[in-house]
């Protein structure tokens, strides 16, 4: 079912980007770099919140592993992928598809490139497949036609509803027109 020629146009292209962000500068984009100064700040202030106040209440410790674990979260690697894309000249699906590290060390400051996520799971298509091949359509490297991929891998919280429109609307909305 996987399509071997279309497979091998797909994996150099994945194999470009990755060369390309192998050789851009390791220190972390500005915006990134500033997301974890800020971070590191206002962790350092809700400590110091709850060394002041930690025989009162443990409220701000709790407030704090709540809001992070070790690490950042997605909105972080999307920002880290988003400013790879503009500086290295890839588009942002592709800089999406990689995993990074980052070494956050104050006189670090530095992100390193691991490789790509798989393209596929079970023998079907990945959220990373998927944004290659629909982006390589955008960007003209092939067409519809050409796309011969597994069907997608869903994973079961693909398939959960939720977000603001069941907070706002409820169960038992109708489906707008257009929206269905």
């Amino acid at each position: 079912m996987v399509n071997e020629v279309f497979m091998k146009m797909v994996n150099k292209k994945v194999e470009e980007a990755y060369e390309k962000l192998k050789l851009h500068p390791k220190e972390l984009p500005p915006r990134c770099a500033d997301y974890i100064e800020g971070v590191r700040t206002m962790s350092a202030e809700l400590n110091s919140y709850h060394r002041d106040e930690k025989h009162l209440h443990n409220g701000w410790r709790v407030s704090q592993r709540q809001m992070t674990a070790h690490g950042y979260d997605g909105n972080f690697y999307a920002l880290l992928a988003k400013e790879l894309s503009e500086y290295v000249d890839i588009p942002l699906f592709m800089a999406m598809v990689f995993d990074y590290i980052v070494n956050d060390d104050p006189s670090q400051m530095k992100w390193g490139v691991v490789g790509a996520k798989p393209p596929l799971a079970n023998n079907k298509s990945t959220h990373s497949l998927t944004l290659v091949v629909y982006g390589g359509i955008k960007e003209g490297w092939w067409t519809l036609d050409d796309v011969e991929i597994p069907p997608h891998h869903f994973d079961e919280l693909d398939l959960e509803i939720g977000g603001p429109s069941v907070w706002i609307l409820g169960d038992d909305y109708e489906m707008l027109k257009g929206d269905e």
